[in-house]
């Protein structure tokens, strides 16, 4: 009920009007009801009695939702009603923006970007991605556009790290655009005063590089999950710490090592990052995998500390979550749902697809998501 009609019940008391919105039987300063029945009696069906005034059902429902509680914008009150998949629409093309950085135990390549490397857009329908919808290379801060992803889209990225040649075993120099990424880097570190660190991008009296990315980046699968349902800003900044990282194959080794299993190279592996309903890392959320598990699978979730963890059972501040050495079979790739549970409430944030690959690392962002 408005309150321009609250207004006239007290102006027009006495007076019989007919008023649009709750559509009153009689406005006056007297109770005109005690039950839905008396008023059914004195003017038809139709009719409830609310606070002793007589209105139509569809008014009082109208009064009901006005004075509901409000949404719950804590950081997992979406959960009672999460938002729904966007539904492809090809007619509807998006821009897709992504970002790479490189993770390694050596702090020296913590979130560094990785320029150069080359990335596919491919369906969730083709798994060897033999027919990429878009090839993007990555620009000298790690980004890259796609311009040809449809609302609600179903798929992954393919990720081909920059490599050296082969001719030197693989150790060659690396391709001059991505060279010329590393040089212009340690030239802005350099111009930021940054040149006397430790781990500072710099050049020898030689002109080459020290410290440079490293060149045993293990290839990866971005799955796009969820559906893009609008189109992203082009020229807009990807936070690090939610961007995906590419790991040297030392560095998964190594944490494979701390989890305690050794590194199955016809395996594929997955790492994630919950997320809640305000687009931060979620913590209390549990992992639930259907298939792929073998002998030397591992779930971990990370600490606050970001220290792997195989017995934590839920993930910290953090939102971080892998499971690694996973069974994709002769083919060499699998499809797995993986089901995210927040565990303090008990409500799910959703059933998410993971398209895993022998020898990759496949990420995904699991945010809050209607089945």
């Amino acid at each position: 009920m408005t309150d321009t009609v609250r207004r006239n019940q007290t102006l027009l008391a006495g007076a019989a009007v007919a008023l649009a919105g709750c559509q009153l039987l009689l406005a006056t300063d007297r109770a005109q009801c005690a039950s839905d029945a008396d008023c059914v009696g004195k003017g038809g069906a139709g009719l409830v009695c609310t606070n002793q005034v007589c209105v139509t059902s569809s008014a009082q429902a109208d009064a009901a939702s006005a004075d509901a509680a409000p949404p719950d914008d804590s950081p997992w009150g979406c959960l009672v009603a999460p938002p729904a998949r966007a539904a492809e629409d090809r007619s509807k093309v998006f821009t897709l923006r992504e970002r790479l950085v490189v993770y390694s135990l050596n702090d020296c390549e913590h979130n560094r970007p990785v320029p150069g490397a080359e990335l596919k857009l491919c369906s969730l329908s083709d798994v060897t991605c033999g027919s990429p919808v878009e090839t993007a290379v990555t620009d000298c801060d790690g980004y890259v556009n796609f311009r040809a992803a449809t609302q609600g889209f179903r798929g992954f990225v393919l990720i081909t790290p920059p490599v050296r040649a082969a001719s030197d075993g693989g150790t060659g120099p690396w391709p001059a655009t991505t060279t010329q990424c590393i040089r212009d880097l340690a030239a802005r570190e350099a111009s930021e005063g940054k040149s006397g660190e430790r781990c500072a991008i710099r050049l020898d009296d030689k002109g080459e590089v020290v410290v440079p990315m490293p060149d045993d980046l293990v290839p990866g699968v971005l799955n796009v999950m969820p559906p893009p349902a609008s189109s992203d800003d082009p020229k807009g900044e990807i936070d690090v710490g939610l961007a995906p990282v590419l790991m040297s194959s030392g560095t998964l080794r190594s944490l494979l090592g701390v989890l305690g299993k050794p590194l199955d190279p016809k395996a594929g592996h997955i790492i994630g990052i919950t997320l809640d309903c305000q687009g931060a890392p979620g913590a209390g959320v549990s992992l639930t995998l259907g298939g792929g598990l073998g002998a030397n699978s591992q779930v971990y979730y990370t600490d606050n500390q970001a220290l792997p963890n195989v017995n934590q059972g839920e993930t910290s501040e953090r939102g971080e979550t892998g499971f690694m050495n996973l069974d994709v079979g002769a083919s060499g790739f699998a499809t797995f749902d993986v089901t995210a549970t927040h565990k303090p409430t008990g409500k799910r944030l959703g059933t998410y697809t993971f398209l895993a690959r022998a020898g990759y690392i496949s990420y995904m962002e699991m945010a809050p998501l209607r089945d």
